[in-house]
């Protein structure tokens, strides 16, 4: 039986031990590491000694696991706000690159049209073929 079963058993049993068996008031001091030996009356003595002493430790886990939860919400705010800055980074490097390709397109010097064109080639060709 899992050690949580067993906690789990014992908070449950805990609220009645006088309608427990003295087997099951024994078995649940086993399960918390308690002396089995003694009267029922001493084993549920036993038990509510600790379930005084659990109660405590129950409310110091639960604010251990609260704080712990607390920062696992505020390392994953954390990531994302770092996920949404460099997002917004590559976004501005992209609109970045953008603007001087166009500028770059802008300014780069524009083939001729015209009858220019078709001389030159008209002269290569000559060259070529002489």
């Amino acid at each position: 039986m899992s050690k949580r079963k067993q906690k789990d058993e014992a908070k449950e049993a805990s609220k009645n031990f006088d309608e427990l068996t003295v087997f099951e008031l024994k078995r649940l001091l086993k399960a918390k590491d308690l002396s089995t030996a003694g009267t029922k009356a001493q084993l549920i003595s036993r038990l509510n000694e600790t379930k005084s002493s659990d109660d405590e430790k129950v409310a110091e886990e639960s604010d251990d696991d609260k704080e712990e939860d607390e920062k696992k919400e505020d390392e994953e705010e954390e990531e994302e706000e770092e996920e949404e800055e460099e997002e917004q980074d590559s976004d501005k490097e992209n609109v970045e690159k953008k603007t001087r390709e166009v500028k770059q397109k802008k300014e780069a010097p524009k083939p001729r049209k015209g009858p220019l064109n078709g001389l030159n080639f008209a002269i290569a060709g000559c060259s070529l073929f002489s």
